[in-house]
């Protein structure tokens, strides 16, 4: 007898795509978790993006290392880190929305890909998390 499989997630798979940078995790969590502001016009497709993965047509990452530099901005600035996280958590429960916590498939296109010279390690990250995606 097979086992009986349980998701926790919609398994629907999808070909899009999309691993969160810095200042658009900050922009979603100002707008989304304390609603302090709309989205500036530069970030105006961030909307999409959610709606697009809450009704999982568009899985979204965050990576680990830069939602905790988020945090720790936020914390710096005196804004409520634990209702950030509180939001985080719940997006991960009811849309299409991931954290990479650096698992082995991570870390192995992190390594075994030559970078570039003079990239920033936030866009390094970025482009490794594509890598294992596609």
């Amino acid at each position: 007898m097979e086992p009986l499989k349980i998701y926790l997630k919609n398994p629907k798979k999808n070909n899009l795509h999309h691993t969160l940078n810095i200042k658009e995790l900050q922009e979603i969590l100002l707008v989304e978790c304390f609603k302090s502001k709309k989205y500036d016009d530069d970030y105006a497709y961030l909307s999409v993006l959610l709606s697009d993965s809450l009704c999982w047509d568009r899985s979204l990452t965050s990576i680990n290392h830069l939602l905790s530099r988020v945090l720790e901005r936020f914390e710096s600035r005196g804004i409520n880190t634990k209702q950030a996280l509180q939001h985080i958590i719940s997006r991960l429960e009811y849309s299409d929305f991931n954290i990479q916590e650096a698992d082995k498939y991570f870390i192995e296109s992190l390594f075994k890909n030559d970078r570039v010279e003079g990239l920033a390690l936030e866009d390094d990250l970025i482009i490794a998390q594509n890598r294992i995606t596609k």
